[in-house]
């Protein structure tokens, strides 16, 4: 698979966070992700909390500024924006490492964002969605 194409399913895969789908075939068994807000968490925990995202904010809009690729690597750089539940907006600006395996699938995602704006205008509802869930 050319770097091309690894830079297609990277940004296909930040897209997706806005209402859209994650295709499991880009996804190495086992996949992991460090997210910046809540450390080191498995490939699941990360898709449920992707789905809740889209729960909360179901138009949320996902804009890839710009890619990256080298070797098994791609970064992203891209920015979201949705309104909140009270009507205020969120925004936010992204930058995601992805690391392919030996079939080019992704094996880990870093990302990084403005943990300030997440933590304090996105977290908390994220987390009354999981009380509710459980």
């Amino acid at each position: 698979m050319s770097t091309v194409e690894r830079r297609r399913i990277a940004a296909d895969f930040v897209m997706a966070f806005g209402g859209g789908r994650i295709d499991p075939q880009w996804l190495a068994p086992g996949w992991t992700c460090h997210n910046a807000s809540l450390g080191q968490i498995s490939g699941e925990t990360y898709l449920v909390g992707i789905a809740d995202v889209q729960h909360i904010l179901p138009s949320l809009t996902m804009t890839v500024e710009g890619t990256f690729a080298a070797d098994d690597r791609v970064a992203v750089q891209a920015t979201s924006s949705a309104p909140l539940p009270d009507g205020t907006q969120y925004r936010n600006r992204y930058a995601l490492l992805f690391r392919f395996d030996s079939q080019n699938r992704i094996a880990h995602v870093d990302a990084y964002f403005d943990t300030h704006v997440a933590n304090t205008q996105l977290l908390p509802l994220v987390r009354e969605r999981q009380r509710q869930r459980a």
